[in-house]
C-alpha cells in the first residue's frame, strides 16, 4: 500500500514482506510498477518469488523506504515533516513533484531537461517566486500560506 507514496518513515519495529504468492496471489495496485523502480528489478523479483519478511533495517538499505526512526519519534517526525512542506511555495512543490515523478519513471534526460526548463520559467515569472526573493532579501521567512493551492 505504501509504494506509490512520495516519502516512506518506518518504525524500527517494522516488518515487511510482498507475501501475494505466498497466498496463490500475485502482487496488485501498482505494485510491480513502483517496486521494482523503488529496489531495482532483481531485488523485487526476489522479495516478490521468496514472499520473505524483512525489516526496517533490510527496507532501508534496498531503498524501501527513506527514514527509519525509534517508534516514540515515527509520528513526531511525519508531522514535522508535513508541516515543513507545507511552509514551501505551493507551485514550486507541486511542479517539482511532477518533475520527479516524470523524471523516474516516464521521460529520459533529454525530456526531464525540457520539462524542467518551462516549469523553471514558469516557477520564476510567478507570485510565489517573488515574495521568496522579497522574503530572502529582507532576511525573514516567506509566509505562503494565503497561496495554497492542492500540491498534491
Amino acid at each position: 500500500m505504501t509504494l506509490p507514496w512520495d516519502i516512506r518513515l518506518a518504525s524500527e519495529n517494522a516488518r515487511f514482506s510482498m507475501a501475494f504468492v505466498r497466498v496463490g496471489l500475485v502482487p496488485e495496485a501498482g505494485s510491480t510498477f513502483f517496486l521494482s523502480r523503488l529496489v531495482g528489478f532483481s531485488k523485487a523479483c526476489e522479495l516478490v518469488y521468496s514472499a520473505r519478511f524483512f525489516d526496517a533495517k533490510e527496507a532501508l538499505e534496498i531503498g524501501l523506504v527513506s527514514r527509519v526512526l525509534p517508534p516514540e519519534k515515527l509520528m513526531p517526525t511525519a508531522l514535522e515533516m508535513a508541516r515543513s512542506f507545507s511552509e514551501q511555495p505551493p507551485m514550486a512543490l507541486r511542479l517539482a513533484k511532477e518533475l520527479i515523478v516524470k523524471g523516474a519513471f516516464f521521460h529520459g534526460l533529454d525530456d526531464a531537461i525540457s520539462l524542467e526548463e518551462e516549469s523553471f520559467g514558469r516557477c520564476q515569472a510567478s507570485p510565489e517566486y517573488r515574495k521568496a526573493v522579497l522574503a530572502f532579501l529582507e532576511k525573514r521567512k516567506p509566509n505562503f500560506k494565503k497561496m495554497r493551492s492542492t500540491v498534491f
